[in-house]
C-alpha cells in the first residue's frame, strides 16, 4: 500500500507542473493590464510603465515563469497586486470557508445519494425507483444559482435559515474564533450555540451545492449495485438463506462502492473548485469568490495561487479515493 501511494504521489509531480504552467499561461492570455487596473483609468503611460516594471510584467514570459516557479518551490505564492498582501495569507483566510461548505455539501450528497441509489436498485422497476431517478435527473438539470435563489426566497432570512455570510457576528460579540475553521473551532471551545448558528448559515448553500453530486452518486450507486446483485456470490448467499438486508448491505454493497468511491473523490474535488456560483449567490466568503475577484482585477498571483490550491486539493481527493479501494474491497489488494 505504501509503495502504491508513493508511486501515485510521484506521478502527481509532472501533472502538477503542467497545471502550474497552464495556469500561468492562461491567466496571462486574458485581456487586460494589471498595472492599469491597479492605477485606474486616469493613469499616465509613464505611471503604467513604471508599475509594470515594478511588478516584473515587462520581462519575457519565460523569465516571469522562472521567477514564479522558483518562488513557488520555496513555498512563496507571491503577493497580491491590489492588496499588497501575501497570497498564502489570503488563501488561508478564504479556503476554510470553501472547505466547510464543500464538506457539508458532500456529506449531504453522500448520505442521500447512497440512500436513493440503494433503494432504487433494491426496488428496481417500482415507483420508488422511478421517483429516485426522477429526482436525480432534476438534481443534475437544475442550475445551482437558480436553486440558490429559490431557497433564499422560500427559506431565507433570519428565520429559520440565514441566506448570506458565514455567521451573524452582531449576535455573538463574545465569540472570538481561534482559526478560520469556525465550526471546528466552536466545537473545540464548547460553544454549541455558536455551532448551531454556523450550521444555520451553512444549511442553504450546502443544499444548493449538494444537488448535482447527490444525483451523480445516486445514479452511480444504482448502476453498480444492480450489476453486483447479479453476481454468483450474491446468488449463493441468497441460496444459503442469508437475510436480504445482509445480502444487499454486506455482500453486494461493498464491492459496488468501488465505482462510487471514485465518484466521491472526483465530486469533492469538483465541489472545491465549483462553489463559485453558490458562494456568489449566498455571499459566502470562500476561495471561489476570491478567484473570480482576482480574475476581474487581473491579479495574476492571486489567480495562480487560488487555482493551484484547488488543483492540489483535487489531486489529493483522487489519491485518497484510490487508497480507499483496498479497504472497501480486499480483492483489490491482489
Amino acid at each position: 500500500m505504501l509503495q502504491y501511494a508513493g508511486r501515485r504521489i510521484l506521478g502527481m509531480i509532472p501533472l502538477l507542473f503542467l497545471v502550474i504552467l497552464t495556469i500561468f499561461l492562461l491567466i496571462r492570455s486574458v485581456p487586460g493590464d494589471p498595472a492599469r487596473n491597479l492605477l485606474g483609468d486616469k493613469a499616465t503611460p509613464q505611471e503604467i510603465e513604471r508599475v509594470t516594471e515594478e511588478l516584473g510584467l515587462n520581462e519575457p514570459l519565460i523569465v516571469q515563469f522562472g521567477i514564479y516557479f522558483s518562488n513557488l518551490l520555496q513555498g512563496d505564492l507571491g503577493r497580491s497586486y491590489l492588496k499588497d498582501q501575501a497570497i498564502s495569507v489570503e488563501i488561508g483566510e478564504r479556503f476554510p470557508a470553501t472547505f466547510e461548505l464543500a464538506t457539508a455539501a458532500m456529506l449531504l450528497a453522500t448520505f442521500f445519494g447512497l440512500l436513493a441509489g440503494i433503494l432504487s436498485a433494491v426496488f428496481r422497476g417500482k415507483w420508488l425507483d422511478y421517483l429516485s431517478m426522477f429526482l436525480a435527473l432534476v438534481g443534475v438539470s437544475v442550475p445551482v444559482f437558480w436553486l440558490g435563489i429559490i431557497l433564499i426566497m422560500f427559506l431565507g432570512g433570519n428565520h429559520p435559515f440565514p441566506s448570506a455570510g458565514r455567521v451573524d457576528w452582531g449576535a455573538h460579540h463574545a465569540y472570538e474564533p481561534g482559526s478560520e475553521f469556525y465550526i471546528l473551532d466552536s466545537l473545540l471551545h464548547g460553544d454549541f450555540a455558536m455551532t448551531w448558528e454556523l450550521l444555520r448559515h451553512l444549511f442553504l448553500p450546502a443544499i444548493a451545492l449538494a444537488t448535482i453530486p447527490m444525483a451523480v452518486i445516486s445514479r452511480m450507486t444504482r448502476s453498480s449495485l444492480l450489476e453486483t446483485l447479479h453476481q454468483d456470490y450474491v446468488r449463493t448467499a441468497r441460496a444459503k438463506g442469508v437475510d436480504e438486508r445482509r445480502v444487499v448491505l454486506k455482500h453486494a454493497l461493498r464491492p459496488a462502492l468501488i465505482s462510487v468511491i471514485t465518484v466521491l473523490g472526483l465530486q469533492f474535488g469538483v465541489l472545491l473548485a465549483g462553489a463559485v456560483l453558490t458562494e456568489t449567490v449566498f455571499t459566502w466568503p470562500g476561495l471561489g469568490t476570491f478567484i473570480v475577484d482576482a480574475v476581474n482585477e487581473r491579479d495574476y498571483n492571486a489567480v495562480q495561487g487560488g487555482v493551484l490550491v484547488i488543483a492540489v486539493g483535487f489531486m489529493v481527493c483522487n489519491l485518497l479515493a484510490d487508497l480507499s479501494y483496498a479497504w472497501i474491497d480486499p480483492r483489490v489488494k491482489l
